[in-house]
């Protein structure tokens, strides 16, 4: 994964929210053309020797916290970014954070014209400019399972593991999901994977402890 990716896992603890969504199709009429005045760029291939893309004016470090927009309201400056990045990883992660927050729905949504912003969206046109990204993936499966979509991301995950998602905190957050579904040997699996690994957080392992499912 690429070193640039925020500690997921801490924040996966964090806020979740009522389904939404649940019938969400995506492609180009719901979600919009990847067509785009610069770009569309692959977040994979960027230069990071002068910091994260988009850092200067549309992704500050404000931005991606959630604090403030720069050169416009928070939504613009993020939406720019993941226009110009599709699978702007960091960018997409704000995201799900922003609509998380503000129970399932993205604020300023209604003052972006030509198509329906939400997370599933901007997923879906990261999914549709890299399909071969597994970290899209989950980060989408991560975003459903917060979102009470776990059938959702499990079907996500499975993805990113087919196309050789292998990171420690892949394997913790999709063992996080799989404890949910109540699959105790799954997750037990991916939680030794992501130990082995060298994954940091005791979480999982406390509560696979707390079932009774962890020596």
């Amino acid at each position: 994964m690429h070193k640039s990716i925020p500690t997921f896992v801490i924040l996966l603890t964090l806020i979740s929210v009522p389904q939404v969504n649940a019938e969400f199709s995506g492609g180009e009429i719901e979600c919009g053309s990847l067509r785009n005045p610069d770009g569309p760029f692959d977040y994979r291939k960027a230069d990071f020797s002068r910091g994260i893309p988009q850092s200067t004016n549309h992704f500050t470090p404000e931005i991606e916290s959630l604090q403030r927009g720069r050169t416009s309201f928070l939504l613009d400056d993020i939406d720019y970014t993941l226009r110009e990045w599709p699978n702007h990883h960091r960018a997409l992660w704000a995201i799900s954070r922003l609509e998380r927050m503000n129970r399932g729905a993205l604020p300023g949504a209604e003052r972006l014209s030509g198509w329906r912003r939400s997370a599933d969206c901007y997923f879906d046109r990261a999914m549709r400019f890299t399909p071969d990204d597994g970290t899209v993936r989950m980060l989408y499966g991560m975003h459903l399972h917060l979102s009470r979509q776990p059938q959702r991301a499990l079907a996500q995950f499975e993805e990113a593991r087919e196309l050789g998602e292998d990171s420690p905190e892949f394997h913790y957050n999709f063992g996080l999901l799989l404890f949910d579904l109540r699959d105790y040997s799954g997750a037990r699996e991916q939680a030794e994977k992501a130990y082995s690994l060298g994954h940091p957080l005791p979480g999982l392992r406390n509560k696979l402890q707390r079932a009774g499912h962890w020596n």
